[in-house]
This record gives structure tokens, sequence and C-alpha cells, in this order.
């Protein structure tokens, strides 16, 4: 039988791979949003939690995602329904000033700002009036 330090050292290869892949799926994944923290090694201090103060709302908005990612990737599984839907967007916002949980109430349009400031309309989500009746026919999709 293997002692509990040859198994950590075992383990650990494995742990640290899965480790740098969580924090480059946040990263990536916060980039598309426009959500950068130039400085990786900041970045991934901020995801760990062990960044101190967190400097803007980009710092913050990472440490939101990593709380909705851990969530999500606890044990226990979730029927998708409106109330954890509202659930992970709090968690998503729960560092920035924005009161995350609640439903759009403004129309909003997803862009693609280029260099010299002209954008492009990427995608029309759907109207601010309607969101709550897609979201409730969302789990039977």
């Amino acid at each position: 039988m293997e002692d509990s330090g040859a198994l950590v050292r075992h383990q650990l290869p494995a742990l640290q791979l899965a480790n740098r892949a969580r924090i480059q799926s946040i990263t990536a994944s916060s980039a598309i949003e426009g959500v950068i923290v130039p400085d990786v090694a900041r970045a991934e201090r901020v995801i760990e939690g062990t960044a101190g103060v967190l400097r803007n709302r980009s710092e913050q908005e990472l440490v939101g995602y990593r709380k909705a990612l851990d969530y999500l990737f606890q044990e226990e599984w979730r029927p998708l329904n409106i109330g954890l839907l509202l659930h992970l967007h709090r968690l998503l916002w729960s560092e920035t000033a924005y009161p995350g949980g609640q439903l759009k109430t403004d129309d909003n349009l997803v862009v693609d700002r280029s260099p010299d400031g002209s954008t492009t309309v990427r995608f029309i989500p759907v109207p601010a009036m309607r969101t709550a009746d897609y979201l409730a026919e969302l789990p039977a999709r």
C-alpha cells in the first residue's frame, strides 16, 4: 500500500494541470467578454484568491467567474432552472458594485469595437421584456 506522501506526489502533477486548465479557462472565457487582466501572473493570483485587494472591475469579474465555476463543479447536481441561473449571475457579479442575480431591465447588443472606435453588432440578445419567458423555456430544450 502506498503511503500518503507518495500518493500526493503521484497526484500532484494532475492537480497542477487541472489548476492551470481552470485558470486558462477562466481567463479565456472572460476575455471573450472583454474582461482582461494584462499581467498573467496577477490574473492567476486573482483567480486563486491570493492577489489581495482587487484593483479594477476586470479583476472583480474574474473572481466572480471563478466563484460561479466552482459552484457548478461541486459534486451535487442541480437541475437547470431560473433560480440556478440567477444564483450563478449573482456569483458572477458578487465582487462588483453591480447587483447580480436579477434579470436585465434594458435591451442590449453584443458589439465588436475596432481600434478606430467603430462598432459592429455581432449579436442581438433577447429583448429585456422577453427574457423571463425565454429562461422559463430553456430547461425544456
